[in-house]
């Protein structure tokens, strides 16, 4: 120890005091002024029935949007963050089962006409007993199950909604935002009538009304009921509704039984996933009471100081008191045992000032210390929250590219690194389900060829009057079904991009469905694949062979926490640190997720950063400082603001009129931030005062923890 420091200690040593015994607490006359007591006393309390759980979309709020036919996502129009409305287009798709529906609606058109045609021949000819009645039975049977195909082929267009078109769109029929999407472009899409496990593509809910659903012991049932006036504690903050809803089961495993309140929620600040604690009132019972900071708890028991006189020497004494507590409401609990009414407690686990809160030293000893100081000062300050986070792609600028057909890849065109754009050729295979496609495509070509030949034909003789109308109204028939069977192989080789000259070669071609940079890539020459649509429907097991994204700009998504987002807003200014790069990137809080992800218990907060030379690489960790509403408030070096066991404290500096320094050990309320020279102080200290600076710690040896 430098022998200007061990002055002060020996000048600290020469003011020895007597210790409290165990179990007791002394104040001096200067530390009880400032302490803070109460007395136990007598009152109704509130003793709610608490239930733990979270916030929860409202079920009428919430979709999940899968698509309704197999196909191809050729482009994504929603990103996360985004708004939507009903009828606005989340996904195009190139797809056969439209084409197919559609076929399948003109034949049972045309098979209907032609059943409707021999049931009114039929009926004609019994009026004139020139046939039987089972003949017209048989008649009316077929018309029957032909009006039955056509209403499900009607029903199934619409329900798809589909056109003529090429594409087949796939729209909102909500409003709402959009919180997830799980489809990039180029993807393979299982309908949700096609007998494979169909996956969700946009996730669309609307938090403007949310739920707060929490958990009820079967013992407390029934002091429940609907209508109960409910208080839930969430995001700092306690609003007030009433339980819409007790459900009929109990959870087998944790006997209780779940109940519900509504919540609006205009701000967006109640996201789904916060957890959330429900108070159910109950009537209040009378007890005596004490402020919750007044009992101490311990792992063994509770217990709170009890005035007990005063010391000769003008200390106040306080004796441990151990107590049995009951519930909390409204900052005071009762006590059920160990107290009694009118004792006078201290309130807090600790004393906000307590002896030997202050030291006494000449002004020759301060100044052989070389104590440093300073004067706190009052000044605006920008505040800044710090999350966690990592670099990803643009998730509407990524596309893990499958084959859509079973085969062997016989070349290879793109090389990773490569710049392409869309349309680019990736890989060649050679498949057999090309030959058979392109087969159908020309047998489909042939037959409404042939039929259109037919069709003239009949029609010339029924008006030359050579032909029955039903031969003419089955060339009409075969016709039409031969019209939707070109439309349905039409659309499928269009979905597969097959040419003609594929037809021999059994060459299919793969290319980038968006513009980017080949990222990844698993093909290989000579390399068996299976197609996205060859799995009985089932798209799991297919192996992306090249992954093609966009770094320039690239997303930096940061993890925030509850207790951060009530500080975090969209349009905020973020400063990213990007581990091995040492260049700090300037960007904005572009979107903050309405849903809190279910394994961190986290909400994604969005940063759309320029990547001109690609410095910033997906997976990348990242740190994000996001700047905060700041406030004026008191501002000192950070090494005079110290941590001890129970406080955060400094040493105010006060000298008297006959040069003696004293030095006061103060606890304050200050944002401490290890990244930065300065703490903002927000209570306990005035603008003006000085406080020790450097040797702080030895202060806190010499004044007590």
């Amino acid at each position: 120890m430098r022998p200007a420091l061990a002055l002060v200690v020996a000048a600290c040593t020469r003011e020895a005091i007597e210790h409290p015994p165990e179990g007791e607490r002394w104040l001096s006359p200067e530390a009880a002024r400032d302490a803070r007591t109460a007395t136990a006393e007598l009152r109704n309390l509130e003793q709610p029935i608490v239930a733990r759980g979270r916030i929860v979309f409202h079920d009428q709020h919430v979709t999940r949007v899968f698509s309704p036919v197999t196909g191809r996502v050729t482009d994504v129009h929603v990103r996360p963050g985004d708004r939507v409305e009903p009828g606005d287009p989340l996904v195009t798709m190139i797809s056969s089962d439209v084409g197919a529906a559609q076929a399948e609606l003109v034949s049972t058109r045309a098979a209907l006409a032609a059943t409707d045609a021999d049931l009114r021949r039929e009926t004609s000819l019994l009026a004139h007993d020139a046939t039987s009645v089972r003949a017209r039975e048989a008649a009316e049977d077929a018309r029957r199950t032909a009006d039955a195909a056509f209403r499900r082929a009607h029903l199934q267009v619409q329900a798809l909604e589909a056109s003529t078109g090429r594409a087949y769109v796939v729209r909102s029929r909500v409003g709402g935002e959009v919180t997830e999407r799980a489809v990039d472009p180029g993807a393979a899409v299982i309908g949700q009538y096609s007998g494979g496990p169909a996956p969700v593509l946009v996730t669309i809910g609307d938090t403007a009304e949310v739920w707060a659903e929490g958990d009820v012991a079967d013992l407390e049932l029934p002091h429940v009921a609907v209508g109960d006036a409910v208080d839930v504690d969430v995001a700092g903050e306690r609003r007030t509704a009433r339980i819409d809803y007790i459900a009929s089961t109990a959870d087998p495993v944790l006997r209780t039984r779940r109940i519900r309140c509504g919540l609006a929620n205009p701000t967006r600040l109640l996201k789904p996933g916060m957890i959330a604690t429900l108070r159910v009132r109950r009537p209040a019972t009378y007890g005596l009471v004490v402020p919750r900071e007044a009992v101490v708890r311990t792992s063994e028991a509770n217990f709170v100081y009890v005035a007990a006189g005063v010391r000769p020497d003008g200390r106040h004494v306080f004796v441990r008191h151990h107590v049995t507590s009951g519930d909390e409401r409204d900052g005071v609990i009762s006590i059920r045992d160990g107290l009694d009414a009118g004792d006078v407690v201290l309130v807090g686990t600790r004393p906000a000032a307590e002896t030997r809160a202050r030291v006494r030293l000449t002004a020759d000893a301060f100044a052989a210390s070389r104590v440093t100081t300073a004067v706190a000062e009052q000044r605006p300050t920008s505040g800044s929250r710090t999350i966690g986070g990592r670099v990803v792609f643009d998730a509407s600028r990524i596309s893990a590219v499958a084959s859509q057909v079973n085969g062997r890849i016989t070349e290879v065109l793109a090389a990773p690194g490569q710049r392409i754009v869309r349309g680019t050729p990736l890989a060649v295979l050679t498949s057999p389900d090309v030959g058979k496609n392109l087969a159908d495509r020309l047998a489909a070509q042939a037959r409404m060829i042939q039929t259109s030949r037919e069709l003239r034909r009949q029609r010339e003789l029924y008006a030359e009057h050579v032909t029955a109308q039903r031969d003419l109204q089955a060339a009409e028939a075969e016709a039409a079904k031969a019209c939707a069977e070109d439309e349905r192989t039409r659309r499928l080789v269009e979905q597969l991009e097959l040419a003609p000259g594929d037809l021999v070669s059994q060459r299919y071609v793969l290319r980038s469905p968006i513009d980017g940079q080949v990222i990844a890539r698993t093909a290989k020459p000579g390399l068996e694949v299976q197609g996205q649509y060859s799995n009985q429907g089932n798209t799991s097991e297919t192996t992306p062979l090249f992954t093609i994204g966009a770094l320039d700009p690239i997303w930096v998504i940061g993890e925030a926490h509850e207790a951060d987002l009530p500080y975090l807003h969209e349009g905020a200014g973020a400063a990213i640190r990007v581990a091995g790069d040492p260049a700090v990137h300037a960007a904005r809080v572009e979107w903050i997720s309405e849903v809190l992800t279910a394994t961190t218990g986290t909400a994604q907060v969005r940063c759309i950063v320029a990547n001109p030379d690609h410095r910033l690489v997906p997976d990348a960790s990242a740190t994000l400082d996001v700047e905060v509403p700041g406030s004026p408030a008191v501002v000192v070096p950070r090494n005079a603001v110290l941590r001890s066991a129970h406080d955060t404290i400094v040493f105010v500096v006060h000298r008297a009129h006959d040069g003696v320094v004293e030095l006061e050990r103060r606890p304050v309320h200050a944002d401490v931030d290890e990244t930065k020279r300065e703490v903002a102080v927000r209570a306990g200290l005035a603008a003006g005062e000085t406080v020790v600076v450097d040797h702080a710690v030895i202060m806190l040896g010499l004044v007590g923890r």
